[in-house]
């Protein structure tokens, strides 16, 4: 009985028609815009040192296996050191592989260009005195679409890997 009792009132929640408050929906939007928009920034940043890190350490891996070459005398630390360096490419691309910061970045770029084309049909809505609670609830239909989208975009990024 309890099982059903837990369906029914899921069902009911899940159907149930909210009347947005439009205060609270301009709220929520500026607030996850800025978080966001954070989290977009240490990705973004991440991404670019993954990239930078494994360009340069895989230069002077080859730098490392070149001088050992013509410095034989130092050989052996020569390739101990490109040993190494090439190993923490390695490690460094198997970490960004596994979180994927780059495309992290670009869903949240579109997560946040989606959020503030909301947040001007709002405002611009409300300028013009026609937001109306049926405009409101439409633009909260939005906001939880994009959330939504966001959250599926993750997802399938993280079962991806």
């Amino acid at each position: 009985m309890d099982g059903l009792c837990e369906l029914l009132i899921t069902f009911k929640i899940s159907t149930m028609k909210v009347e947005a408050n439009k205060d609270l929906l301009k709220s929520r939007l500026t607030e996850m815009i800025r978080k966001i928009k954070g989290q977009k920034n240490q990705d973004k940043g991440i991404a670019a040192f993954v990239v930078t890190y494994g360009a340069l350490i895989s230069a002077l891996t080859t730098v490392l296996i070149g001088l050992s070459s013509y410095l034989s005398n130092f050989a052996l630390y020569f390739n101990i050191a490109a040993l190494i360096t090439s190993a923490t490419v390695t490690v460094i691309q198997a970490w960004d592989k596994l979180f994927n910061h780059k495309r992290l970045w670009i869903i949240q770029s579109e997560v946040i260009n989606r959020l503030k084309e909301l947040n001007e049909d709002l405002a611009h809505l409300e300028a013009s005195d026609k937001l109306g609670q049926n405009e409101a609830n439409e633009c909260y239909e939005r906001y939880k679409e994009i959330m939504r989208k966001w959250n599926s975009d993750w997802k399938e990024l993280r079962s991806t890997e």
